[in-house]
């Protein structure tokens, strides 16, 4: 098996009105453990982390997201499907172009991913959140 360590650029994206962090639900299949992360994905060849959130918000549910800066960078290691894996992500926060996104309780899914999407409340600590170490970027 090949081992690579994947670039990943994840949207830090809050709520103005309470702080809610935005996040998509998943579960490990191997272990059923949930956890719930900041949209994103993987950066292509020649692409901006900054660009891959606003491409991957616009693939995952079609809304138009503004990033504003990168807040951090957090080298990843861990397991999910009962294998290991080594990422290093990029944090950027960013707005919703249209305001009334922040009214919605959940979000709509567009690309076939089995995950929700929804507002996690500040100081929340179950389901766990990841990657390991992103709390020391999130401010309320």
């Amino acid at each position: 098996m090949l081992r690579v360590i994947r670039v990943i650029a994840l949207g830090i994206v809050r709520r103005p009105s309470d702080g809610a962090l935005l996040v998509e639900q998943g579960r490990d299949p191997s272990d059923g453990r949930v956890f719930q992360r900041p949209l994103g994905g993987a950066v292509e060849f020649r692409e901006s982390s900054a660009r891959t959130v606003e491409r991957e918000f616009m693939e995952e549910m079609r809304l138009s997201l503004r990033t504003t800066g990168i807040v951090g960078v957090i080298e990843n290691v861990f397991r999910f499907e009962g294998e290991e894996a080594h990422e290093i992500v990029f944090l950027h926060a960013g707005k919703f172009a249209d305001p009334s996104v922040y009214k919605l309780d959940s979000l709509p899914r567009f690309d076939g991913v089995d995950a929700s999407i929804l507002w996690r409340p500040p100081n929340t600590s179950d389901p766990m959140l990841v990657p390991q170490g992103i709390d020391r970027y999130l401010t309320t």
